[in-house]
């Protein structure tokens, strides 16, 4: 039997009994729903068992009281706001897991009109698009563990097929089966990290470096409705940080445990446009820096700043003095390599012109 653990915060509301229902409508095998309301209370599909906490927990609490619940031989954590795409998921992703395998979905994202995006809501009226819809072409598989603990997206090479079952070197914290047993051997979820965020990563590091293995079976599609405003991010970062803090020595033994699939890391947003050389100028900014566990710096965060002008390669005949010359009345020259987002929400790198002049020639 395969126990679903969903932890459910107050704004999943609307979703949560909907993702219930679909659980139990495409298993083929038995399975059992634990939720845990974290903090507030709504009427639940009475086939799920329902944990109540009084206050917000966090997923690591609330995983872990789930767990000692759960009377299935696996476990299976999604979000509250999730549907299974694919018939019998259950029967597929348990018999490719062993007791020291964490087996894991393909997430596609999911159309809901609560969505706060106004470009996806006008797609979705042009195409006709109903609640819980995928959208085309949002499909995210494998990941790579980064440096800093960071799970990214990777995409798959087009001209190759790929197995039913691949290597994964890490996931997110949706969709991903392990055997209870395992789960505890793992030491379950780190209650000593922050109590939301960087669950995948979590347990994609100690099963490598418990000498088990994680891996995505293709086949099974899980869908996923981004952007729902019920989870809290602000715990990710410092997730990320204890993670690095307790295994970032570690780094390259998991690498080498991982079999490369010859993927490549998708930007975090992607622009259509590739360009080579930018100038940003911008009136004012303020610098938040986040530090690994080294002291190097990770992430910078830029805030306060008013967006000018892109050299997209439409002025890149301009020199740096009549660039300074046009737009310094605007603001100021940014001298350093930074990243932050410009008016579209793409990431921009920051580029010292003159350094990128000398390093032309």
């Amino acid at each position: 039997m395969v126990t679903i653990i969903i932890p459910a915060y107050y704004k999943e509301e609307p979703y949560l009994n909907r993702t219930i229902e679909n659980a139990f409508k495409s298993a083929q095998g038995e399975i059992e729903v634990v939720v845990i309301l974290n903090g507030f209370n709504m009427d639940v599909d009475p086939r799920a068992r329902v944990i109540g906490l009084p206050n917000n927990e966090g997923e690591r609490v609330a995983m872990n009281i789930a767990a000692t619940a759960a009377e299935g031989e696996y476990l299976l954590r999604i979000d509250a706001h999730c549907s299974f795409e694919t018939p019998g998921w259950d029967l597929k992703m348990t018999e490719v897991t062993d007791g020291r395998t964490i087996t894991v979905a393909v997430l596609t994202a999911l159309y809901h009109s609560l969505t706060a995006d106004k470009d996806l809501k006008k797609r979705a009226d042009k195409e006709g698009w109903q609640d819980w819809t995928p959208i085309p072409g949002h499909w995210y598989g494998p990941c790579k563990l980064m440096p800093n603990m960071e799970a990214k997206w990777l995409t798959p090479n087009r001209d190759r097929k790929y197995p039913t079952v691949i290597p994964n070197m890490a996931f997110t914290g949706c969709g991903f089966l392990l055997a209870r047993e395992f789960y505890w051997a793992l030491g379950r979820a780190d209650e000593s990290l922050p109590k939301m965020g960087a669950i995948g990563e979590e347990f994609a590091i100690k099963a490598w470096l418990a000498g088990g293995k994680v891996q995505t079976r293709t086949d099974v599609i899980i869908g996923h409705i981004f952007g729902t405003g019920g989870y809290d991010t602000k715990g990710v970062q410092d997730a990320l940080l204890g993670l690095e803090k307790k295994y970032g020595s570690r780094y390259q033994e998991i690498k080498d445990k991982f079999p490369e699939l010859g993927l490549d890391i998708i930007p975090l947003r992607p622009s259509k446009k590739v360009v080579e050389r930018r100038t940003v100028i911008v009136d004012r900014t303020d610098t938040t820096d986040t530090k690994g566990a080294e002291g190097q710096v990770i992430m910078r965060k830029v805030e306060n700043f008013r967006y000018v002008w892109t050299d997209d390669g439409t002025e890149s005949q301009l020199t740096e003095d009549e660039i300074r010359e046009k737009y310094a009345p605007l603001g100021m020259k940014i001298g350093e390599e930074l990243w932050l987002a410009n008016t579209k929400g793409e990431l921009v790198r920051i580029i010292n012109s003159k350094e990128n002049n000398e390093n032309e020639k």
